[in-house]
């Protein structure tokens, strides 16, 4: 057992550390920080995220410590897009602060002060707050820009991923194995899962296999043999229409056959398998009925003509399978509605699916724009995917809640109008160690309305699109003034043996 007076020591000794540590890649003059990777191969970021997540400490305590904190970074990051390192330097600032007024004020009056400036936080963001739309792309790179750490490239390409999407479009992120990173725009339905052999190229220099007004099979089984999908091929032949025909899996004999049968030019059938964990396959299989007007089948050899589906394009790599949708398609619509009901009930329920749920539907209705990112290494890849996710996340909740002026300084304008908590000393530290990354005085700056720290001069925020989405600052303020008390109120820790 841990009593009070060790224990606080300790968690002090942890907040600092986490700090002490992300706070230096603050701002467009943030240091950079050596990490490893799991070969234990060094690269350097300045990726707040990234440095919070390596991150460990030999003393168990200081090292949940760090894991809490760093939990509440992660949490802003991931509703906002943004703002670990403000979340990770707020969270240090209420802590110690509170401890302070923990020598004159009971717990319950901290929280209660605690909760009052969220409050007002969450009022005048509303009042200084700026709405951009999708045709503020200049707004977007911006956010993009800062998201990523200042950096003008990933600013570019998610500007362009929106711009490509457009008002009624989703920006989807992926890996790729490619060293160049692309945004590719998407407006047929996007499936994850793709060739199963290299066999089935019609274009072997895109890699890819291509089929126009094609018929469409889908079904809910494994198809063993060859025989078993003859009828349906000779029916297709007649047609003289390729056939797509996707089911949880395929015999040997079966593509075999099927490749056998292609190369001879007696027939165009491309095979999709169904990915996708147990209990997801059969929606995965829905989706595909919901895009070409399918019956989803049990049984190959029971099929009908008015069973089949159609599709006016498949275009299907390696790595994905994207069909173009016949226009007012009905099953399209009520597969639609389907997944709005579950995201909804999600929203209500704070159901950890939401987010699966809403991609899964962006690529069941198409116009997506998909940034694949790629690089040299998997550490680099890794390190630039991160950055790419948070910045695609920020845009989303600047488009989503406005955005307020960046760098540091919205904390400080929050600060200066509730001086009467004692806390508001606090949302100065963001912009203090700004200042300090960028080895300038805080009091040079502290009474202007704006500093570009990038190119250390004056100027106005808003208008140079250095700018933060509103959400960022609520969510931060909010997970750190949450995770400072539920760090003061630590009495005590016990360890068991051997561990935590």
């Amino acid at each position: 057992m841990i009593k009070t007076k060790e224990i606080k020591q300790l968690i002090g000794k942890g907040v600092d550390e986490i700090n002490g540590y992300v706070s230096l890649t603050l701002g467009p003059r943030g240091r950079t920080i050596m990490l490893t990777d799991n070969m234990g191969k060094p690269f350097i970021t300045k990726d707040g995220v990234s440095v919070a997540k390596k991150l460990q400490d030999e003393d168990p305590i200081i090292n949940a410590i760090i894991s809490i904190v760093r939990e509440a970074a992660e949490k802003t990051a991931k509703e906002a897009g943004d703002g670990t390192t403000t979340t990770t330097i707020l969270t240090s600032g209420f802590y110690k602060k509170g401890v302070e007024m923990l020598k004159t004020n009971t717990l319950l009056e901290v929280k209660e002060l605690l909760g009052d400036l969220v409050d007002s936080t969450a009022k005048i963001l509303e009042k200084d707050s700026k709405v951009i739309t999708y045709k503020d792309i200049d707004y977007i790179k911006g956010i993009a820009t800062i998201s990523a750490n200042n950096d003008d490239y990933i600013g570019e390409i998610v500007k362009d991923a929106f711009i490509k999407a457009g008002s009624s479009g989703v920006v989807l992120f992926e890996l790729t194995d490619h060293q160049k990173d692309t945004v590719d725009c998407i407006e047929g339905a996007l499936f994850n899962t793709g060739l199963i052999s290299s066999d089935f190229f019609t274009d072997k220099v895109r890699k890819e296999c291509k089929y126009t007004d094609a018929l469409v099979v889908v079904v809910n089984n494994t198809i063993p043999y060859f025989k078993d999908i003859m009828p349906i091929m000779k029916h297709a032949i007649e047609q003289k229409k390729p056939l797509l025909l996707i089911a949880n899996d395929f015999g040997e004999e079966v593509i075999r056959g099927v490749i056998r049968n292609n190369y001879q030019g007696n027939s165009s059938v491309l095979l999709i398998k169904n990915q996708g964990w147990v209990g997801n396959k059969e929606d995965t299989l829905r989706d595909y009925c919901a895009v070409t007007g399918a019956k989803l089948l049990n049984n190959i050899r029971m099929f009908s003509p008015n069973e089949l589906g159609h599709c006016e394009k498949v275009i299907s790599s390696f790595s994905d399978t994207v069909i173009y949708i016949d226009n007012n398609i009905e099953s399209l619509k009520e597969r639609e509605e389907e997944l709005t009901q579950q995201i909804k009930l999600a929203k209500e329920n704070n159901d950890p699916i939401l987010v699966s749920l809403e991609r899964r539907k962006a690529k069941l209705l198409g116009k997506l724009a998909v940034i694949k990112v790629g690089g040299l290494t998997e550490s680099e890849i890794k390190e630039k995917y991160d950055r790419v996710e948070d910045a695609v996340c920020a845009v989303k909740a600047a488009l989503n809640g406005g955005v307020v002026k960046g760098g540091g300084f919205a904390y400080r304008d929050i600060a200066n109008k509730i001086k009467n908590n004692p806390f508001y000393t606090v949302l100065y530290e963001p912009l203090i160690k700004q200042c300090q990354n960028a080895e300038i005085s805080y009091d040079n700056i502290k009474e202007m309305q704006g500093f570009d720290f990038k190119n250390m001069k004056k100027c106005n925020l808003i208008n140079s699109y250095i700018i933060d989405p509103k959400l960022v600052i609520l969510n931060s303020v909010q997970n750190a003034a949450s995770t400072a008390l539920s760090l003061l109120s630590i009495g005590g820790a016990i360890l068991e043996v051997g561990g935590m």
